[in-house]
């Protein structure tokens, strides 16, 4: 089966959500899955587009001391962009909130890093199965983060979507603006 092409409008969505969670976490708005010293905790950015892959936020979370606040980013692209598909009233079939190939990555590094420090002797499968709900409670939080953002993120899609990039603080200024 053929995978579906994003269309312009749920890539400047994706990438909306991670740079809105790139946004909360280096001005220190979400921190409760990001590491204690987070100084030097994100890679630098200073220009986004829309058509930005997901694997360059991977790439951004590399220093991170933290595999699940690397989760947490790949699962903001997928959670603004999943809230942008349930605001339309023509889908053929509502879209999984938990599927998707940035919610395998997330959940596949949070397995992962269970897996290490549940050693040798663990069952994989509780490893997954635990790895699944503790991903949910993580989406659950950007979910509820976003909460207080989502008409910042409409507008940063909308801007992305007509002018496929800009700087990283053009997009924080469009993200500060207060809601209506």
């Amino acid at each position: 089966m053929a995978k579906k092409k994003k269309t312009p409008t749920q890539k400047a969505y994706q990438v909306a959500g991670h740079t809105a969670m790139y946004y909360l976490l280096s001005k220190g708005l979400a921190m409760k899955y990001a590491p204690v010293g987070k100084d030097g905790m994100l890679v630098p950015i200073e220009t986004i587009s829309r058509d930005m892959n997901s694997r360059i936020w991977d790439e951004i979370t590399t220093n991170l001391g933290s595999i699940v606040t690397s989760a947490q980013l790949l699962m903001a692209g997928h959670a603004a962009e999943y809230h942008y598909l349930m605001t339309l009233d023509n889908l053929p079939k509502k879209p999984s909130k938990y599927q998707g190939s940035l919610m395998s990555r997330a959940f596949l590094s949070l397995d992962g890093y269970l897996e290490e420090y549940a050693g040798h002797s663990a069952d994989p499968s509780e490893v997954t199965k635990h790895a699944r709900k503790w991903g949910k409670e993580v989406y659950a939080y950007i979910e509820e983060e976003f909460e207080a953002y989502w008409e910042q993120i409409d507008a940063l899609a909308a801007q992305l979507e007509q002018t496929e990039s800009m700087s990283m603080s053009d997009a924080f200024e469009i993200l500060e603006k207060p809601t209506q």
